[in-house]
Order: structure tokens, then C-alpha cells, then sequence
């Protein structure tokens, strides 16, 4: 009775599952979430395909072959199927354990189903070929596929109750789908156990061919962020389907039962006349399924205006740069169901052209200057791009087109304020493959122009922050500079009297302790004598000791202070490892160690701000350098006072764990202008990408400090930056 329309789409689901399967594994072959579903859809495959063998199977000994056969892939399916449901919801970590046990239980369970109690075939009648019988052993594959299942339903019903949002949203169809799917898949096991519901089948896995059709579909075009989209065509191709067959069928049972007869119709008339029929009821049954589906199972299109309100409310109050753009395109991306969308802003200061706000772009970091053939088509406020129309397609510079596709956009519309371009809204395709219409596009010059106003607005709040910013952050310097010169000069008298003191003590104190010994020379035995000798010699030292120790804590005081006046005019005996540290902290590179190794204490004759800024740049160079590394980073400084051309001299060699700047590089990287890095939009600098730093690092040191800085080999394929600087005052060095 039902073997024809049996074998009709259970080789259907085989096919298509067993295609999916391919195509979504090659889409994606190194995401988990990908080769998992591979799996399992698979599995499907190939149990829809022995059971395809095992419908046409002429004997009972061949039935029974293909039976064993099916079972084995849907023994396998469950733990599959919970372990791609668990990477889904991110749970996998947490119940890797309970995953590894189901694909032991299903090993065993192959096994076990290649033995005599498991199953046998038999011949139904009702179904004309012959079916699975189920053996004594049989029901624990049974309940071992039941309880999948419904671990299965708790799981999703968890994770649906505790997401929010879109993930919810997300979850709650991922369920719907999974509960359709999974009943028509259970009801297999009701026609081995010779109970039959009609209608259920032979259409029971066209509920398994859907899911595994919306599941796959969502991985590759929605990667699963928007599996409603997809069920939502799914249902209405189904029920589309469904109609028209059933308008087919009906016409076609009228025609041959009545009018065949009183009209004297021949059959091939009756079916061009069914065909027309059911042609005339297409479109209007897919506008209808598709009204069906908006309201209720979907969230109905909102009229266009009501939207536009609702963005002006929300955005006029908004004084947050950033909030503006999020909240601009998130009301676009819900009411339109947009793939992708960016705001684009100029950079007051740079004149440029970056990204404020975006989703889903591929680059959220691009940028365009002002004189780009991009930015320039958009001289004309009314100038909307549309690259959805082909005919207007044509007519774009190849520029404004590889703009647009480079950030995955379709619709481009200029934010004016007073006949100035402030920036560009950007939006994607619809996630319905629907194209804009012509209503909507006639709004987007009142979205933009509401835009560009709240987002002038906050752009001058976010002015007056800034500005308010760095007052306080002036003023707070200049009390900082007017403490630090306080200190400076209260410790500088403190320290002359420990000074002073030290001197007396060890100048003068001793030689008088010395002197009253010689004079009691001959009353004093030659151990007691020794022993006034050593305790002047010590008194002698420690004076020394705290002389040397005044002056480094004065060094350091001096050394402090000019960085906070950040003087770039003045040189003066300075610590350099109070520099080292205090460029650390203004680098504010986390990731990666730094090993300095320096005399202690090591004062050398300089600036403290420009050799902070050369070793800010230095640092910053390295990070950029080992970006690509694995594990540990590390940042490395060999200091040491060194005779150098006659004179003693602050040496110091400096290195990275980065692969080194090639040797033919050397001489290069010290031009002004020359940089291996992507050059940023913004104001010119010392800072990354400019092409100015090393240029400036070496006039610092020789120009300024009348040093030398270069670039050398270092052992193995690395290099190294080397440089020295006088140690004193005079540049002749002193032996420290």
C-alpha cells in the first residue's frame, strides 16, 4: 500500500542528506560545529539508503542483511546527534565525559546488533516488503535512541530558558525543529513493531529531510545566527508544495470523475487544465503561506514609518557617540533584518573616514581618507548607492563597488550636516534575499538625516568631554610638576645635610679617630689596636656608602621630575633604569615580559622624556613583531658602562624574541617615511605605522645626546638595536 511512496522519499532523504553532509563538511572542513553535523547528517544518509535497499530487497536473507545494516548508522546517530546539539549550546566542555560514553555505548551496541537476538526481517503485507522485526535484545537500541532524544529536548529546553535575546530566539526554533524532525524519526520504530498511525506514514522522514535541510542551510548561510529565516522558507516551500499537490490531485480526480464524463475531456486535456489550475494558484497561495508565517510564527514586518518614529525617539536623547551608531543599526538590522551594516565617521582631526558602529562586517577596522574615489562619489547629498540594482550597478566606479563588497554592503547613504559628509550609513542584503524596495529606499534620506544630526550632536558632546578631559589632565600635570619640583627641592636640602654629614664623618671624623690612635699608640696592645684601626675603617665606609646612596636617591628625584615636566631641552644626570620602568608604564604592553639587565645604580647624562619616547617606540616595534608568536614574549635590555673610542660610555643592547628586521633592512629602517607596516589614517606621530619612530629614536640619541644608535646581526637569524650615550657631563666618562 505504501511502498512506492516509502521508497519515493526515503531515497529522497538519503540523497539530499547525504549531499548535505558533503557540501556542508567541504564549506567548513576545520570548524567542529561543521564536521560534527557532517557526521551525523551522514548517518542519516546512510540509514536512508540501506533502508531504501531493505524496501527492495527481494528475499527475507537479503531484507534481513540491510536491516543490520541501517541499524548500524542508526545506533551511531544518537551520540552523534547529542554531541553536535551540545557543541551548539557550548556545552560540550562541560559534558565531554557524557559524550564519550554514548559513542562507547554505541560501539557496543554495532556489535551487539550483528547478533542472532537482535532483529530479523519479516514480510508486512500492508507495507508489500519486508520490514525489521525487533528481538529480544532490540529494545535497549530502543531505549538507547528514545532516552538520546529526550536528553536531547532537555538540553534545548535549558538552554532556551536561560538565553536572552537573539540567542533565545535562536534556541527556541533550533527546539521547534529538532521536536518535528525527531517525531517523524521515532515514528520508524512504530512500523517495526507492526503498529501503523495514518497519515504518519510514508511521510514520517520528510520531517527528518526538513531538519536536516534547515540545520544545514542555517550552518552555511546563517551560520546558525538566524535559523528562523530558514525554517520560515522551509515551511512555506513545504506547504506550497503541499497545496499545489493537493490542487493537482483534486482537479485532476474532478476532471477525470465528472467532467471527463459529461463534458467528454480527454485525459491529456484534463491535465494541461489542472496544470493551469494549479499555476493560478501559485502565487496567490505563496503571499498567503508566507502572511501565515509572519504572523504567527514570525515577528510581521513593521510598516516602514512607525520605524523611522521609533529610531527619532530613541536617538535624539542618546549624547553617546558610540551609542548613536549601536543604536542606528540595530533598529535597521531588526525592522529590515539586515546580514551586515556599518556606520562610517569623519575623523575630525585626521579627516578620515573609520568605522563608528558595525555588525558583521569582515573588517571593522577599515578606513577611507577624505581624497578617496569612495569618499568623493559621495560629494552630492542625495547620492544613495544601491548595488542591488543591476542597471544602477553598472553606472558605480569600480572603487565605490570594491568598497562596498569589501565591507559586505549593498546600500550606502551620505550622513550630511550643513553641506558637510560626516559619514556613511552602510547596509547589507536582507537575510530574506529580498530586495530593498522602492518605499524604503525613499526613506533613507529622513533615516540619514537623523541620523547625521544626533550623531553631530553627540560628536560635539564627545568635543566638550574631551576638551573638559584634557584640562583636568593639564592641570592635574601642572600640580604634579609644581609637587615634584617641591620634593625635588625640600629633598635636594635634605639630602645636602646627609650629605654634608657623611663628608664630616668620613673626612674629617675618621682622620681625627685615626690620629688619637696613633697618639696611643704605645699605650695600646697591637690586638686593641687593630681592632680601633677596623672600626675606623668601617665608620669610613658606611659614610661612603650613604654619600653614594644620597646621590642616586637625588638622581632619581631629578630624574622623576623631568619626565613630568617632559622638557625636551634640558640633559642632566639621570637613572636609567627609573626610565626603563617608567616607559614600561607608558607603552602599557601587557602581553609580553621585559628583562632588563643594568648596573644598579646605572646614572648615565641625558634627557628623561626623549629616551622614555625611544623606548616607548622600541617596545611598541616589538609587540607589533611578535604578534604572530605562540607563548611566551619577551622584551630584552643589556646595559652596562663600557669603554668606548677613549671614554666610558652608557651601552646598551636591546632585543626581541621576534623574527628580526631582515639585513637588508639595516640602513633603511631609520628613514624618515619608511615603515613594513599599514600606514593609519590619523595625525602623524611616533607612533606605529608611521614610518617615524626609529627615524626619531636615532636623532634623539645622536643628534640630542651626541650617542650613536643602529642595527646589527644577532646570533642565529635575529637582530639587535645598539646604542650608547655619554655617561657624564663631560662625555669623557668616569670610571663608575
Amino acid at each position: 500500500m505504501y511502498k512506492t511512496e516509502y521508497l519515493i522519499v526515503t531515497a529522497l532523504t538519503s540523497f539530499a542528506t547525504l549531499f548535505l553532509a558533503a557540501f556542508v563538511f567541504f564549506k567548513g572542513p576545520k570548524k567542529k560545529l561543521n564536521y560534527i553535523y557532517s557526521a551525523w547528517a551522514l548517518c542519516v544518509g546512510l540509514w536512508s539508503f540501506f533502508l531504501v535497499l531493505n524496501i527492495l530487497a527481494p528475499t527475507q536473507e537479503m531484507a534481513a542483511l540491510w536491516c543490520h545494516a541501517l541499524h548500524i548508522w542508526a545506533i551511531i546517530l544518537p551520540a552523534v546527534y547529542v554531541h553536535f546539539v551540545l557543541l551548539f549550546l557550548g556545552r560540550y566542555e562541560k559534558k565531554q565525559a557524557l559524550v564519550y560514553a554514548l559513542y562507547i555505548a554505541s560501539a557496543i551496541l554495532v556489535v551487539i546488533d550483528f547478533t542472532p537476538w537482535f532483529l530479523t526481517a519479516v514480510f508486512r503485507e500492508k507495507f508489500n516488503f519486508f520490514v525489521t522485526k525487533p528481538l529480544l535484545i532490540y529494545p535497549i537500541h530502543l531505549f538507547f535512541f528514545v532516552g538520546s532524544v529526550f536528553y536531547v529536548y532537555f538540553e534545548l529546553i535549558r538552554g532556551l530558558i536561560h538565553a536572552k535575546g537573539a540567542e533565545r530566539k535562536k534556541n527556541q526554533y533550533f527546539l521547534i525543529a529538532t521536536v518535528s524532525a525527531y517525531s517523524g524519526g521515532l515514528s520508524n520504530y512504530f512500523i517495526n513493531y507492526d503498529f501503523l498511525i495514518f497519515p504518519m506514514y510514508p511521510y514520517g522522514n520528510l520531517g527528518v529531510l526538513l531538519y536536516v535541510a534547515v540545520i544545514g542551510l542555517a550552518i552555511i548561510r546563517y551560520r546558525l545566527l538566524d535559523i528562523e529565516v530558514i525554517i520560515k522558507k522551509t515551511l512555506v516551500f513545504a506547504g506550497l508544495f503541499g497545496v499545489i499537490m493537493a490542487a493537482i490531485s483534486i482537479i485532476t480526480v474532478i476532471t477525470q470523475g465528472y467532467l471527463g464524463q459529461v463534458l467528454g475531456i480527454g485525459p491529456m486535456t484534463r491535465q494541461i487544465l489542472s496544470v493551469l489550475i494549479a499555476m493560478a494558484l501559485f502565487d496567490p497561495t505563496r503571499k498567503y503561506l508566507t502572511y501565515l508565517t509572519d504572523s504567527y510564527l514570525f515577528q510581521r514586518k513593521e510598516d516602514f514609518k512607525i520605524i523611522l518614529n521609533r529610531l527619532a525617539k530613541n536617538i535624539v536623547t542618546i549624547l553617546d557617540l558610540h551609542a548613536v551608531g549601536e543604536t542606528v543599526l540595530t533598529t535597521l538590522q531588526e525592522s529590515l533584518r539586515l546580514e551586515t551594516g556599518a556606520v562610517l565617521i569623519r575623523n575630525e582631526k585626521g579627516g578620515g573616514y573609520s568605522i563608528l558602529s558595525s555588525f558583521d562586517c569582515d573588517d571593522p577596522r577599515k578606513e577611507f581618507s577624505s581624497d578617496s574615489e569612495f569618499i568623493r562619489y559621495f560629494s552630492d547629498p542625495g547620492q544613495i548607492v544601491n548595488s542591488e540594482n543591476p542597471e544602477e550597478k553598472k553606472n558605480y566606479p569600480l572603487a565605490v563597488q570594491s568598497a562596498m563588497d569589501s565591507l559586505k554592503t549593498v546600500i550606502a547613504v551620505p550622513l550630511f550636516v550643513q553641506s558637510g559628509l560626516a559619514g556613511l550609513l552602510l547596509m547589507g542584503k536582507k537575510k530574506s534575499d529580498q530586495e530593498f524596495t522602492q518605499e524604503e529606499i525613499g526613506y533613507l534620506p529622513t533615516v540619514a538625516s537623523q541620523t547625521a544630526i544626533a550623531l553631530k550632536n553627540a560628536q560635539l558632546v564627545d568635543d566638550v568631554i574631551c576638551e573638559r578631559e584634557q584640562k583636568i589632565i593639564a592641570q592635574n600635570k601642572a600640580e604634579q610638576v609644581n609637587y615634584a619640583s617641591s620634593l625635588s627641592h625640600e629633598t635636594g636640602n635634605a639630602l645636602v645635610g646627609i650629605t654634608s654629614t657623611s663628608q664630616n664623618i668620613s673626612g674629617g671624623l675618621v682622620q681625627d679617630l685615626r690620629k688619637l690612635i696613633k697618639h696611643c699608640e704605645s699605650k695600646l696592645d697591637a690586638t686593641l689596636r687593630k681592632r680601633y684601626e677596623e672600626i675606623a675603617d668601617k665608620i669610613e665606609r658606611f659614610a661612603k656608602i650613604i654619600e653614594q646612596n644620597s646621590e642616586k636617591v637625588r638622581v632619581i628625584i631629578k630624574t622623576a621630575t623631568g619626565g613630568l615636566k617632559n622638557n625636551r631641552s634640558e640633559k642632566e644626570d639621570i637613572s636609567f633604569r627609573f626610565v626603563w620602568n617608567h616607559a614600561k608604564k607608558e607603552a602599557n604592553i601587557n602581553d609580553v615580559r621585559y628583562d632588563g639587565q643594568m648596573p644598579d645604580p646605572f646614572i648615565v647624562f641625558g634627557n628623561t622624556s626623549l629616551l622614555t619616547r625611544v623606548l616607548v617606540n622600541m617596545f611598541i616595534n616589538s609587540r607589533d613583531a611578535m604578534l604572530p608568536i605562540a607563548g611566551e614574549r619577551c622584551i630584552h635590555l643589556d646595559a652596562s658602562y663600557r669603554d668606548f673610542e677613549g671614554r666610558q660610555v652608557a651601552w646598551a643592547e636591546y632585543w626581541d624574541d621576534g623574527p628580526g628586521v631582515p639585513e637588508e633592512l639595516f640602513a633603511k629602517v631609520f628613514e624618515q617615511g619608511f615603515t613594513t607596516k599599514p600606514k593609519p589614517q590619523g595625525p602623524m606621530g611616533l607612533d606605529s605605522g608611521y614610518g617615524q619612530g626609529l627615524y626619531y629614536c636615532r636623532k634623539f640619541i645622536e643628534d640630542f645626546h651626541g650617542g650613536r644608535l643602529w642595527l646589527e646581526k644577532k646570533e642565529g637569524c635575529s637582530s639587535k638595536f645598539v646604542f650608547w650615550i655619554p655617561a657624564d657631563k663631560e662625555g669623557n666618562g668616569e670610571n663608575k
